[in-house]
């Protein structure tokens, strides 16, 4: 308010003057992609194609990628199964592929 009447006085007017500040525009950064360290079983569906109880069957079968199993904590029931990111990625590169005629 005190704005307004300094301003009024400055512009030799009795009425009150609206002072409107300009907001400063932000610039965005560059957007930033993280790859995560570890992927849940969704994840893990939705980027590899690879269906969420196919995975727990691989689990149950000792086969598939590597797995960690976190505790739900205290007063929790379950437990969490996190995939590291980089041993997914080295499972599907030791899958064998084919296409090609067995020679």
């Amino acid at each position: 308010m005190q704005e307004a009447n300094l301003a009024a006085a400055a512009l030799g007017t009795e009425q009150p003057v609206t002072v409107v500040q300009k907001r400063r525009s932000r610039k965005l950064a560059d957007p930033v992609i993280v790859e995560k360290l570890y992927l849940n079983e969704r994840e893990v569906s939705a980027r590899y194609g690879v269906g969420v109880r196919q995975l727990r069957m691989m689990r149950l079968r000792n086969k598939g990628p590597r797995y960690i199993k976190v505790s739900g904590g205290l007063g929790k029931r379950g437990s969490r199964v996190l995939y590291p990111s980089a041993d997914v990625d080295a499972w599907l590169a030791g899958c064998p592929a084919g296409g090609g005629r067995p020679t």
